[in-house]
């Protein structure tokens, strides 16, 4: 074997040498330091196994939750269905208190307010769903519960209150489906309500959301025009 050989495998051989030393030394300090600090170390691992314990609990409550919210929904369901609207109501009202946060409870509210919409009590419905023009883009009901609470503030006369909340669904919602079905119901409002510019600037934004040349678009077209000639004829035909 040559010079040159030796001394790089020396080298390499004293490398190794030097970090396994490093390491025993550095693992000898972590040693004498634990022995030190011995209370802290204890109290270190007890918080730790406090908060995996807690994650771990809180992940199995959640999960037996979930199951209890969805078999007790489907009872609730049945009893809405047997047609005791009163009795219905007064369950969904307790369920969504048990269960509030979860996908149900929500569901559920929705529920809830459909019922009171069909026993005239509008303005129960808009308590029910009460913030749910803040919550569009929290869930995938959120649009449907926004445009129920927009309809049911409709029936109470608030009408700047459900123009408000139709477009924050059109403004915030994932499916265009919803958002159109916002800015439609916003622009009839609009016009009962003689504002027929601000109806006009809806169904143009609908105009634009819809295809060239389909039944959609030239429907939104002509209603645009209709909005435009009330809006014109408004102002004196100036």
């Amino acid at each position: 074997m040559s010079a040159q050989s030796l001394a790089g495998s020396s080298r390499r051989s004293s490398s190794k040498h030097g970090t396994e030393d490093a390491l025993l030394v550095r693992a000898i300090e972590i040693t004498a330091w634990a022995k030190k600090n011995i209370r802290l170390v204890i109290a270190a691992v007890v918080v730790l196994a406090g908060l995996v314990a807690g994650v771990v609990y809180w992940r199995i409550y959640s999960r037996e939750r979930m199951e209890r919210a969805a078999a007790e929904f489907v009872q609730l369901q049945q009893t809405a269905a047997s047609g005791n609207l009163q009795l219905a109501a007064r369950d969904m009202e307790q369920y969504i208190r048990r269960f509030d946060g979860t996908v149900y409870a929500e569901e559920a509210r929705i529920a809830l307010a459909q019922l009171y919409m069909q026993q005239d009590s509008a303005a129960k419905a808009v308590e029910a769903l009460a913030g749910a023009a803040e919550r569009v883009d929290d869930s995938p009901l959120g649009p449907q519960a926004a445009l129920l609470l927009a309809a049911a503030q409709q029936a109470t006369g608030d009408n700047e209150g459900a123009l408000a909340t139709y477009m924050a669904v059109a403004e915030e919602a994932d499916l265009r489906f919803r958002r159109v079905a916002a800015l439609e119901a916003a622009a009839q409002l609009q016009s009962r309500l003689g504002n027929h510019a601000e109806a006009a600037t809806l169904y143009r934004r609908l105009a634009e959301m819809a295809d060239e040349g389909t039944p959609e678009r030239q429907m939104y077209e002509m209603r645009l025009v209709e909005e435009e000639a009330r809006a014109q004829a408004g102002n004196g035909g100036s």
